[in-house]
């Protein structure tokens, strides 16, 4: 995926890649940016999230026709839901346990066809700090593309909105609201997405964590509990 980016994608070049079945190397132009600074602040965060808003739309209609759609992408992460609900865990949230029913149901309607992931954007939706570099002078840079498809234009902006609110309490509503990326988006669009986000975590960070990967369950769960605080606030159900 990185050969294929076009040159107007702020992200260092790949030059060269080497796979001989067991080993694979990919070099990249050196980067001069570092990891942006933890916990977030409302104005890096901003200044990212400005960076995301002109990459999207850069990238619309996507320059690449030959990736996956966001929907076929996320199809089994977001009807998490529908198999917690088969099944619930005891430890549920009290609140999620009330709206199981709702959570499922969201959790389809965020992968139907003609649904909220429809769009022709070439998006990252892997946006967090670990995948984002800040130049001396400002310019911010986007690496590790391999998750990369077709979606609508908001949804890098949306994912990324999660990670400031974990790593640094900045309230996304906040982040998005003094800005064009969900001009002239349906609110329910974002929501139903959020919901299937959340069941995805939930479902995740329950799964014994690989060995190679210790920590990855707690992480998980951080970004479960940070949606789902967002999620109840946009529903509003009790």
């Amino acid at each position: 995926m990185a050969a294929a980016l076009p040159p107007s994608v702020p992200t260092p070049r790949l030059r060269f890649s080497y796979d001989d079945g067991d080993w694979v190397a990919l070099v990249f132009d050196e980067a001069l940016g570092q990891l942006p600074p933890l916990p977030w602040s409302a104005t890096a965060a901003g200044s990212v999230l400005d960076a995301i808003e002109g990459l999207s739309a850069s990238l619309t209609p996507s320059p690449l026709v030959q990736v996956p759609l966001a929907v076929d992408q996320l199809r089994t992460d977001l009807t998490a839901w529908k198999r917690l609900a088969t099944a619930p865990p005891v430890d549920l949230d009290p609140w999620e346990w009330r709206n199981l029913d709702r959570l499922a149901a969201a959790g389809a309607a965020a992968v139907a066809t003609e649904g909220p992931l429809t769009g022709d954007t070439l998006v990252h939706l892997d946006l967090r700090a670990d995948n984002i570099l800040v130049e001396p002078g400002g310019r911010v840079l986007f690496v590790d593309w391999p998750w990369a498809c077709r979606g609508p234009r908001w949804l890098d902006g949306v994912l990324f909105a999660l990670d400031p609110l974990v790593h640094g309490g900045v309230d996304p509503e906040v982040l998005l609201h003094r800005r064009r990326i969900l001009d002239g988006v349906d609110p329910a669009d974002v929501t139903t997405v959020l919901v299937g986000l959340t069941g995805m975590w939930a479902e995740s960070f329950r799964a014994p964590p690989p060995p190679t990967m210790p920590t990855i369950r707690p992480f998980q769960r951080s970004f479960h509990d940070a949606a789902l605080d967002w999620v109840r606030r946009r529903t509003g159900w009790l």
